[in-house]
């Protein structure tokens, strides 16, 4: 077994093997991809088994389409890319699933930078899983950029000699891990509050659809912002804040039709309509037929 852990794959195809931590590339350094990797002669074993760290500056339109036998988490610092077709720059990561084909290519101008960590075990897949990735899943985006960096640099290019490096090297991939479940436990708390918002403008909604509201008002009463509102409705209740508006008026003057003997001059006053040809009209687009034929329809069913 060698003991070169530390490798630097070149554009030219060339690889460099090192038993010493590798020198950080300088400016001259254009392009590069270092490597850190386990030690061959401990087996794994864990349920999540660290395999090798990189750091890679990615030379224009490198192009690669594969199928790994590992898991890899790519985390973008710099430049730009595509993964599997969707641009990916700083900030933003993607999941590569072992078995599962993949393309992967820098752009032309900006070609991007990135750290990826490789891992295997029988707990890989569920670890991702509870971090909401999968192979229909694989994008994410990261907000702990900074300590990555510095975790890498120390990683790659220092000794080891006072401690075991398989363990060194595991322990700081549970550290990565911990940055993840933390933005994931802040995302999951921001989504559950946003749910509370959808719910409480959905019952305004509902209390107030009679009066002339506005979704300027909506979003007060709540205390958050016009275009927050509009975002958190989307993304629970799956409409907008005026669809919702519109469609509970116009079911609420389908009843008025059914239920009383009200004109619908006086039903389009009592659902918030200023007049009967603005009822009308939009009435005509949910329903597909006027108030009068909807009236006369139901009625005689």
């Amino acid at each position: 077994m060698k003991k070169s852990h530390y490798r630097r794959d070149l554009p030219d195809g060339s690889v460099q093997y090192f038993s010493d931590p590798l020198k950080k590339p300088d400016a001259e350094q254009k392009y590069f991809d270092d490597i850190i990797e386990r030690r061959q002669e401990d087996e794994g074993g864990e349920l999540l088994t660290f395999l090798r760290f990189g750091r890679e500056q990615s030379y224009p339109n490198r192009v690669l389409n594969r199928v790994c036998k590992d898991y890899i988490l790519h985390y973008v610092t710099g430049g730009k890319g595509r993964f599997n077709g969707r641009t990916i720059t700083a900030g933003m990561g993607f999941l590569v699933v072992p078995g599962v084909a993949h393309s992967m290519e820098s752009d032309s101008c900006d070609p991007w930078h990135f750290k990826w960590i490789a891992f295997q075990g029988s707990g890989a897949r569920w670890q991702m899983q509870s971090l909401g990735l999968d192979e229909k899943h694989p994008y994410f985006s990261f907000d702990f950029s900074e300590p990555l960096e510095r975790l890498f640099e120390d990683v790659i290019y220092r000794g080891y000699e006072d401690c075991d490096l398989n363990t060194y090297l595991q322990g700081v991939f549970y550290i990565v891990m911990s940055y993840h479940k933390k933005q994931v436990t802040r995302e999951r708390a921001g989504k559950d509050s946003s749910g509370k918002y959808a719910e409480q403008a959905l019952r305004y909604i509902d209390e107030h659809y009679r009066e002339n509201l506005r979704v300027e008002e909506i979003a007060a009463s709540l205390h958050i912002s016009r275009k927050y509102l509009c975002s958190v409705l989307e993304r629970h209740a799956g409409t907008s804040t005026k669809e919702y508006l519109l469609c509970r008026r116009v079911d609420a003057a389908a009843e008025l039709l059914l239920h009383t003997e009200l004109t619908v001059s006086e039903i389009a006053a009592e659902v918030g309509y200023g007049d009967y040809t603005q009822l009308s009209r939009l009435f005509r687009k949910k329903k597909g037929i006027s108030p009068q034929r909807y009236r006369k329809e139901h009625r005689e069913r």
